[in-house]
């Protein structure tokens, strides 16, 4: 078992590479390089170190002696230890060594640069969604402004054990009295969306410092989010979804009956009504003046911007998926199957949307609906099944989250979606901190078409749950359930009916569970009665005949 410094040589570049041998009978030796490459010139063979003729010498002569150091020490505690160290084993030491040393280096770093680190790295993934990226952003920002501030108030740096439950108690709170566009404060969900992302840092900070790091989300958080997540979720009703279905003032064409009793569809003087009093859309204030043209393969289309994203939400209601998928929907997504007599569109026509949801990459298959099928006949005409259903912009991008967003909060006031609901402000432990009476078009986003979809669907009862969520590309109940809830209302346009089966007098409690019975009580025989008599399967005289009958039983 043997270690000597030797070093090779690169004649063409007249460079010479000090390197370890590493030899040990009945073992093929290695060789371990030192990295303090120098000219041939400067290198001194017998004594086996760089010249003053380098300018880097003495840093080249001190990483030599270094890697000499860690060789040996790792060589002498193996014979200590009457170990065996193999040539592949010292390289194995060596490199866990170097490991270890970068994990300490790595761990040193101030928090506010780590969590700056991990964002860069999260950013430039490709396999992220670029409306997920929107989203991480705002809330690292919080992460960040938070350490900032701490630091400031501190005069230090925070360090990565900085961390603490302390730290994270104080985090929460701070989340809870920011400035924030709708007021003071976060949600509950959205706070602890804050801990969900800090869980991924500390995720990626184990990885590349081979040291265990995780945080601890305040249990009053947790408490807080579960009564947050218990709030009736915002939906259309079924009128307002009738009536933003039914609304076409935004349309840029109209049928119109000719002499022939055939449609012909002209240009629309209704859309002309919501123009800004700047004719030049200079402003592109409400932004409905703002065409959109697409080509197809019976010319072009035109829309009128209000019209496309009125559509697109309406879309979203009828077929439930959100906007990251919607807007990618292709005309090929729709797989028609057999005509169905029990289908309620015109034709019997039936089939199902097919498409893998970008948010969770798990499969959705909507049924074609009437209101769907309408949106996707209007927008698929003249088109392949490789091309998007709905149109692109001027620019040949898809229509950005950001603008359809603010748009159809515009549309929906337009319309007069002016319902009041109440937004509850909770605090830590789910405790209300105050509450606000907002209109509905105030609230709108594209989400709210998933959660009508949803709550429609599970008011009409045609489908059973499992069924909704292979349609919906749900996989828990949990999270399917979370989508709407059932209010004072729903019940209320339900049909009634009696509790009890039959009304005695002078009931006990013990006569309770004979009452309980599906058996016709004599009102339902009489009106039975009457409806034979409606369909003239018996005669008047039949039908007395039957009534006293009835009545002498009693």
């Amino acid at each position: 078992m043997g270690l000597s410094l030797t070093q090779s040589y690169n004649k063409g570049k007249k460079l010479v590479y000090p390197h370890f041998i590493y030899h040990k009978k009945n073992y093929k030796r290695i060789k371990i390089y030192c990295n303090a490459p120098c000219l041939i010139k400067h290198w001194n063979t017998e004594l086996k170190r760089v010249e003053r003729g380098d300018n880097n010498y003495k840093l080249k002569n001190l990483t030599i002696q270094s890697l000499r150091n860690k060789l040996e020490a790792i060589i002498n505690r193996y014979k200590n230890n009457d170990d065996d160290l193999s040539p592949p084993r010292l390289r194995l030491e060596l490199k866990k060594r170097e490991k270890i040393k970068e994990a300490i280096s790595f761990s040193t770093l101030p928090l506010l640069t780590l969590i700056q680190d991990w964002e860069k790295e999260y950013m430039n993934n490709s396999n992220v969604l670029d409306v997920t990226k929107i989203r991480t952003k705002s809330v690292v920002k919080h992460i960040k402004d938070y350490i900032v501030e701490v630091e400031k108030e501190s005069s230090k740096t925070l360090l990565i054990d900085d961390m603490d439950d302390t730290f994270l108690l104080n985090f929460m709170n701070w989340l809870f009295i920011i400035p924030t566009i709708n007021g003071t404060g976060l949600l509950p969900r959205s706070a602890l969306r804050r801990f969900q992302y800090l869980q991924s840092f500390c995720i990626w900070y184990s990885s590349n410092s081979k040291e265990y790091k995780r945080v601890k989300t305040p249990t009053e958080l947790t408490q807080a989010a579960n009564i947050d997540k218990n709030e009736n979720p915002i939906s259309f009703s079924l009128k307002e979804l009738i009536k933003l279905v039914t609304f076409t003032d935004f349309n840029f064409l109209e049928p119109v009956k000719n002499e022939k009793g055939k449609t012909d569809w002209v240009e629309s003087d209704k859309w002309k009504k919501y123009l800004t009093s700047d004719k030049q859309n200079r402003d592109n204030k409400n932004g409905i003046v703002e065409f959109i043209y697409e080509n197809t393969k019976y010319g072009k289309q035109t829309y009128t911007s209000w019209e496309v994203y009125k559509d697109f939400l309406v879309f979203l209601c009828s077929v439930g998926c959100r906007y990251s998928d919607g807007i990618k929907i292709k005309v090929g997504d729709l797989k028609h199957s057999k005509r169905n007599t029990n289908s309620p569109i015109e034709g019997g026509v039936d089939g199902n949307f097919v498409f893998y949801q970008k948010k969770t990459n798990t499969k959705a298959t909507p049924r074609l609906n009437d209101v769907s099928f309408m949106i996707y006949k209007k927008y698929s005409r003249g088109k392949k099944n490789g091309d998007f259903l709905f149109p692109e912009t001027k620019r040949g991008n898809q229509i950005s989250a950001v603008k359809i967003n603010k748009q159809i909060k515009r549309i929906c006031k337009t319309i007069g979606f002016n319902r009041k609901i109440v937004k509850r402000k909770l605090g830590s432990k789910g405790i209300e901190i105050h509450s606000e009476s907002k209109s509905l078009w105030e609230l709108v986003t594209t989400h709210i078409g998933r959660k009508t979809y949803i709550k429609t669907m599970v008011m009409g009862k045609n489908f059973t749950t499992q069924e909704l969520m292979k349609m919906s590309g749900h996989k828990t109940d949990d999270m399917f359930h979370q989508y709407y809830s059932i209010t004072e209302g729903d019940i209320l346009n339900k049909p009634n009916s009696s509790f009890l089966s039959k009304q005695g007098e002078n009931k006990t409690t013990k006569d309770i569970p004979a009452l309980l019975t599906n058996e016709p009580t004599i009102m339902d025989k009489l009106i039975q009665l009457k409806e034979l008599i409606k369909r003239e399967l018996i005669s008047e005289e039949d039908y007395e005949e039957k009534k006293n009958e009835f009545l002498k039983s009693l």
